[in-house]
């Protein structure tokens, strides 16, 4: 078994649990009450961060990436009621709290409509607080939006100069994208249809279903050659998810550089003692369904995909947890919950699991 640990973006800080372990032998609570800390690395210096705001440069962003210090933190109970709403750096050290379930999250902006320059940062989590006991939260810092950028060949300039192209989503808005615009528009994860409007008339030219932190880059040209008139060229080169610009090299899962992605395994079917990576996005698998919120009822499993906020069944696959040995113990979500959305890596078969492919077998593991 290898367990890996580093600081990241990501903020997760493992001397967190230590940390509430100290704390629950030096602090009281009265009455019913437990204890709720929370905790999010602010340094920026990291790699991923440098990679980060180069590529946001290079797209047309900002570059700016968002000091954690002023993200709305907030935090409720299950009726809704809000306990604490405001800035991450003035919460109080611990939370003294009544026993019961509460929902906490980060955010690094507020997001109601499309928006250039906007990504936007954060995580939630629920979390359950028992009478005199200290629970401890390490945020995982993810982009939860989704960005869109365009660069209009000369040919499509001038085949449709009296016009321009708007871009919508569903039940979230539009936001015109001129011709002469080379930022990044950023939307809720989902379908986003670019539309040509001309005279106020609008066409329908196509959608794209785009997943959380996905950046995409479109090229637009004129064509004769296609019944549209027009040509659509998807820049994969900057195709971006917050883990690599592109993911580099042939997978094979035979280390776990070369780890397969869920979206790998139908391809891999029989694959034995071959490396699987995922977020920890869940558990309590059935065929249908995959609960992605505490408290969870088995030890047995649990679910991981390509991104960390995924509730969709097709897109997850189960991995199984050995019965006996330390891997169940660290990785089951019943009794880690604050493992849900990190980053695992592991070593075993892919078969047919709850009637998607998933991960059998498993002999090591890594966590970050």
């Amino acid at each position: 078994m290898i367990v890996r640990r580093r600081m990241c973006f990501w903020c997760l800080i493992a001397l967190g649990a230590i940390a509430s372990a100290v704390a629950v032998s030096c602090e009281r609570g009265s009455g019913g009450n437990g204890f709720l800390r929370l905790s999010m690395s602010d340094d920026y210096d990291y790699p991923e961060m440098s990679r980060l705001s180069e590529y946001l440069k290079s797209n047309g962003g900002s570059g700016i990436i968002p000091d954690t210090n002023d993200f709305i933190l907030t935090v409720s109970d299950q009726s809704g009621k809000t306990v604490y709403k405001g800035l991450y750096s003035e919460k109080p050290g611990v939370f003294e709290l009544p026993a019961g379930v509460y929902d906490v999250s980060v955010l690094s902006s507020e997001f109601s409509a499309p928006a250039y320059d906007a990504p936007r940062f954060g995580d939630s989590r629920t979390v359950i607080v028992n009478p005199g006991e200290t629970i401890g939260v390490a945020f995982l810092c993810t982009q939860l939006n989704s960005g869109i950028r365009f660069i209009f060949d000369n040919s499509f300039i001038s085949e449709y100069s009296s016009g321009y192209i708007m871009l919508s989503q569903k039940e979230f808005g539009s936001l015109e994208y001129p011709y002469a615009e080379h930022r990044i528009a950023y939307f809720n994860p989902g379908e986003i249809i670019v539309i040509y409007v001309e005279n106020f008339q609008e066409s329908a030219l196509f959608s794209r279903y785009l997943d959380p932190a996905e950046i995409l880059t479109v090229n637009l040209s004129a064509s004769q050659d296609t019944p549209e008139g027009f040509s659509i060229t998807v820049d994969t080169a900057r195709n971006w998810t917050w883990e690599d610009y592109v993911t580099g090299g042939d997978r094979d899962g035979s280390m776990p550089e070369l780890a397969l992605t869920v979206a790998d395994l139908p391809s891999y079917a029989g694959a034995e003692d071959v490396w699987v990576e995922g977020y920890i996005v869940g558990g309590d698998v059935t065929t249908s369904k995959v609960n992605t919120k505490p408290p969870f009822a088995k030890e047995s499993h649990l679910a991981i995909a390509d991104y960390a906020f995924v509730s969709e069944r097709e897109q997850c696959a189960a991995v199984e947890l050995p019965s006996s040995g330390g891997i169940r113990e660290a990785l089951n979500l019943v009794s880690n919950p604050d493992n849900l959305h990190r980053k695992l890596f592991v070593r075993g078969d892919i078969v047919n699991y709850f009637g998607y492919p998933g991960v059998k077998q498993v002999k090591e593991y890594i966590l970050y």
